[in-house]
């Protein structure tokens, strides 16, 4: 069944585009959009940034209902995330790496948070690794004392120790949050 949206898994939801910028990343990009599937959203983009592996042609190839543009130089991720996001009719924007396997129900639980929370301008889910591990993704402000730890095994010592022997810390220290509720990040 193809919807009216061109992709082939019936009636997407029409409030969210999916963006993924692209240099080189060709197997990661085709398990990408192979993830998408039965979630699809009204727009899915995929910036090429002057790719040399197959990435153009896999796109064409296998996913015809993903809306390609491939620039002639790699302009690098911002100004491609640029580029897409103005070409973009949807309400929400999701914004993903060509290394990311979207989650069934990730899209429908993003659109309701900020269904439900119109205050908000930027969303971002929890992100886990491969192996199911927690991937952090928010940080305090950097100060230089910050700076120091996060880039030294004392941080990593630091965080394992709070992760196992002081659970009430645990969710004040961002980095051993276990993003498992909505928080407001620096």
């Amino acid at each position: 069944m193809i919807s009216a949206t061109g992709h082939p898994y019936g009636t997407a939801d029409k409030s969210i585009a999916i963006i993924i910028i692209n240099y080189n990343t060709c197997r990661e990009l085709q398990a990408c959009l192979g993830s998408i599937g039965p979630e699809a959203a009204s727009q899915v983009i995929v910036v090429d940034n002057d790719s040399s592996d197959g990435s153009v042609e896999m796109v064409k190839s296998q996913y015809p209902w993903v809306s390609l543009h491939g620039n002639r130089t790699n302009l690098g991720y911002g100004a491609a995330a640029n580029q897409a996001i103005a070409g973009c009719s949807a309400q929400y924007v999701v914004l993903l790496n060509s290394d990311t396997l979207l989650q069934t129900g990730a899209l429908t639980a993003l659109g309701r948070y900020l269904d439900e929370h119109p205050q908000a301008s930027i969303v971002g889910p929890r992100l886990v690794n491969a192996d199911g591990t927690l991937q952090a993704s928010c940080y305090a402000f950097p100060k230089p004392l910050d700076t120091f730890l996060e880039n030294s095994s004392v941080a990593v010592f630091l965080g394992r120790l709070i992760r196992r022997y002081v659970p009430g810390i645990r969710r004040l220290y961002w980095r051993t949050w276990p993003h498992d509720s909505a928080a407001i990040v620096p």
